[in-house]
């Protein structure tokens, strides 16, 4: 739904103004629609103890926001990653390239 929503956007900068009004209705659609499923989604982290719990441990790392925590609760295997590092870096967060100190470039 956000693809369709910066889609929209981006139709909307180009659009006739007949076509515009319909665009802007489908835009208001689509952010309501965005807005209840994150709705959803708190909901049903709130109501899980477990799912809470770790929502609220990865809620202390910096950059971690609610969309990214609900992402992260998303994948089963959470328990996998040692460190808040390592979930950093699994989500994004963290962008440094990690090469061996082996590895030399064009040979």
């Amino acid at each position: 739904m956000l693809a369709n929503k910066n889609q929209e956007n981006n139709r909307l900068k180009e659009a006739d103004p007949k076509v515009a009004i319909h665009i802007e209705q489908h835009i208001d659609f689509l952010v309501k629609e965005i807005e209840e499923v994150e709705d959803l989604i708190a909901n049903h982290i709130k109501v899980h103890k477990d799912l809470e719990d770790k929502s609220k441990l990865l809620g202390s790392i910096p950059s971690i926001g609610e969309k990214t925590i609900g992402l992260i609760l998303a994948f089963p295997a959470i328990e996998n990653f040692d460190s808040a590092k390592q979930i950093t870096t699994f989500v994004g967060l963290n962008p440094k390239p990690r090469q061996s100190d082996s590895y030399v470039r064009g040979s």
